[in-house]
C-alpha cells in the first residue's frame, strides 16, 4: 500500500506569504501562514474602536445611559396620563345620572360586571361573598357618585378590590351605572339586605 502523498495535500500558496506553518499536519493536511482577510480584520479593528468609543462615552455622558432613557419615557407617560385626566369627564352625580338608561352604557356596565364583579355579587346582583345589589340597602352609599367610588377605589376593608386602575375611565362609570339599573329587580336567592336602606339615617 502506498504512503498518503502529504505534498498532494498542501494549499496553493499565496503569492504574498508562502510560509508553511511547521507542526501543523492533521491526516497529510498542512497549511500555509496567509495572513486574515483585510475585510475580516478592518471589522474587528472597528469594533475595537466603536467599544472604546462607546465606553468613554457612557462614563462621561455624551452617550445617554439607559436611566436618562428611563427617566424621558416615564415624563413622556406622566404627560400622557395627565392629558388622558383633564379630556376626561368630572363623574358627579349629575354625570352619572344624565346616562341613566343608556342601553349602550348599560350594555358595557353589564360586560363589566361579568368580568369583575360576579364572582362576589352572583351573576344577577343578588349577592354571594359580596352584598346583594338588588335591594334598596346599601353598606357604603347608594347614590350614583357612591357606587362610582366604591367601583373605582374598593372597600380594602371588606376585600372589595379597587378597578379603577383595571377597568377603563368608561367601563368604570357604565359599570356604576348598570348597578344602578339592578336596584328593584328580583333575581332568585336574594341574598338578605345588609347596610342602611335609601334615604335612611
Amino acid at each position: 500500500m502506498n504512503a498518503p502523498n502529504k505534498s498532494a495535500s498542501l494549499p496553493e500558496p499565496s503569492e504574498q506569504d508562502d510560509v508553511l506553518i511547521t507542526g501543523h499536519d492533521y491526516d497529510g493536511i498542512m497549511e500555509y501562514d496567509n495572513p486574515m482577510p483585510g475585510w475580516w480584520l478592518a471589522i474587528l479593528y472597528l469594533t475595537i474602536v466603536w467599544s472604546i468609543f462607546y465606553v468613554a462615552g457612557m462614563g462621561l455622558g455624551f452617550i445617554n445611559s439607559y436611566e436618562d432613557d428611563l427617566k424621558h419615557s416615564m415624563i413622556e407617560i406622566n404627560e400622557m396620563r395627565r392629558g388622558a385626566v383633564a379630556a376626561a369627564p368630572n363623574v358627579d352625580q349629575s354625570y352619572l345620572a344624565g346616562l341613566v338608561g343608556n342601553a349602550e352604557v348599560i350594555d358595557t356596565g353589564r360586560q363589566a360586571y361579568a368580568f369583575s364583579c360576579a364572582v362576589c355579587h352572583a351573576a344577577e346582583g343578588q349577592g354571594q361573598i359580596g352584598p346583594n345589589l338588588t335591594d334598596d340597602h346599601w353598606l357604603h352609599g347608594g347614590e350614583l357618585v357612591d357606587i362610582y367610588k366604591a367601583i373605582y377605589d374598593g372597600v380594602p376593608a371588606k376585600g372589595m378590590p379597587a378597578w379603577g386602575s383595571v377597568l377603563s375611565s368608561a367601563e368604570n362609570v357604565a359599570l356604576a351605572v348598570f348597578i344602578d339599573s339592578l336596584r328593584g329587580t328580583e333575581p332568585a336567592n336574594p341574598k338578605a339586605a345588609q347596610g342602611k336602606p335609601m334615604g335612611g339615617d
